[in-house]
């Protein structure tokens, strides 16, 4: 990938297409209803976060992958493994 690939998530969710001043912002953002629901319709299914204790774990049911942040599936979202399986869905 090019510098152009790469999103500081504490400015912008490209999920949400939203931006931010801050890294609170940002964090209060991704653990909020708007991005879930985002996630949610996303992925398909009626619960996009699971809670494991203190973590959580994020799933892509179209690659069959489990993630362990935002960070990691926002990444795993615009890779190339995911954009191929989506096609071919």
């Amino acid at each position: 990938g090019s510098d152009d690939d790469m999103v500081d998530k504490n400015k912008c969710c490209t999920l949400c297409n939203m931006s931010f001043t801050s890294a609170v912002v940002a964090d209060s953002h991704y653990q909020g209803k708007i991005h879930a629901k985002r996630l949610k319709l996303l992925l398909g299914e009626k619960t996009p976060l699971k809670t494991t204790g203190l973590r959580r774990n994020y799933r892509c049911t179209i690659c069959s992958v489990s993630l362990n942040s935002i960070e990691q599936y926002h990444a795993h979202l615009k890779g190339s493994k995911h954009q191929t399986n989506l096609k071919n869905k």
